[in-house]
Order: C-alpha cells, then sequence, then structure tokens
C-alpha cells in the first residue's frame, strides 16, 4: 500500500525530481533495483509540468532533508496511520493522507513574490486535486472511495525554516480492505 501511493503520486511531477529520491543509487535491499526501474520508465514530464520535486514520507526531518537539497516546486505526500473497521463479512481501511504543493522562495523574497508562487502553487494543488476525484469516479483510485475525496480541506502551507511557501490538501481516505487485512487472515483458517 504505502508503494501503490507513492507509485500513484509520483505521476504528477518531474520525472528527474522522482529519481532525486534515490541518493544512494543503489541498494541490496529487496525490491530497491525493481523501484528504481519503475521510477527510471516514468515519462520524462509529469501530469503537473511545473512540478519539479517529489518527497515522500511521514516526517519532518525528511521533509527538512530533502527540501534543503532541492531548489523550485516540490510535492510532499505525507501518508498518516491507518484505521480499520470490521464488520463481520467486510473490512474497511482509513488513512490520513496530505498533500502539500510548494516552492522554495529565496531568503530575499518579498511579500508580491510569495503571493505569486502562492496563487500558482494552488493551481497545481488544484490539478492535482481534480486529477483525484477523476480517478475516484472511474474507480482508478485504490486507496479511496469518491465521497471520501471530496470531502477535504485545503491549507495554506508557509514555512519559514524550509523557506517555502504552497498548499496543503488534507484528505481522509476510506477504501474496501486497502491492507488485505480480511483476505489474510482467512489465509490463516484451515477449517476452509
Amino acid at each position: 500500500m504505502i508503494l501503490d501511493i507513492f507509485k500513484y503520486f509520483a505521476k504528477f511531477p518531474d520525472k528527474e525530481g522522482v529519481k532525486a529520491m534515490a541518493t544512494m543509487g543503489s541498494s541490496s535491499m529487496s525490491g530497491y533495483a525493481d523501484l528504481i526501474t519503475w521510477i527510471n520508465n516514468l515519462p520524462d514530464s509529469g501530469l503537473i509540468p511545473d512540478l519539479k520535486n517529489y518527497v515522500y514520507g511521514q516526517s519532518l526531518e525528511e521533509l527538512k532533508s530533502r527540501i534543503g537539497n532541492l531548489y523550485g516546486s516540490w510535492l510532499f505526500v505525507d501518508y498518516g496511520e491507518f484505521s480499520t473497521t470490521d464488520s463481520g463479512n467486510s473490512m474497511r481501511t482509513s488513512e490520513k493522507i496530505a498533500i502539500t504543493i510548494a516552492c522554495k522562495m529565496n531568503t530575499t523574497s518579498d511579500q508580491l513574490e510569495k503571493m505569486l508562487v502562492a496563487e500558482s502553487t494552488l493551481q497545481m494543488l488544484r490539478n492535482l486535486y481534480a486529477r483525484l476525484i477523476s480517478d475516484a469516479e472511474n474507480g482508478d483510485l485504490f486507496f479511496s472511495s469518491r465521497e471520501n475525496i471530496k470531502n477535504s480541506d485545503i491549507v495554506p502551507f508557509v514555512a519559514s525554516e524550509l523557506n517555502s511557501v504552497g498548499w496543503t490538501l488534507m484528505i481522509d481516505c476510506d477504501a474496501s480492505d486497502s491492507l488485505k487485512i480480511k483476505e489474510l487472515s482467512r489465509s490463516f483458517d484451515t477449517t476452509r
């Protein structure tokens, strides 16, 4: 699920911005080489051409480390906790995801520059959000239904320590057992 969400959002920024996440270049860890191959096969230009970089993780430290080494616009997908509801015959999985599109600014930027960046990053986030809704309506969004995608918050992202301005889309995703817990639990049942 974590890799699937990573891959879903990796199609939005420029491929070079996704490739830049592989700071080691190679690893003996299982799946690393396959993931590098997958990234290399992405189209050169992402679905949002002005979106240049990608950050994926769960902590502010990861974000700070990555943002410190890049320039321009960036997408940060912060995946959160999972909640499950088991009703006997079916299970639902909920997850909180925060999607930030922002731009790293010069330390000397004035208010007019910040306003223009706020406008452009809001338009990029608007495009991403519209694609999320479209994919959910077409059944192509595995981690949430359309009903939950439409209930969201868009809040300003202003991080002076990151020299960045932008917007964050916060969604509560909900899908039918996206963690496949029910399926796994049935595999342990030796009476079937």
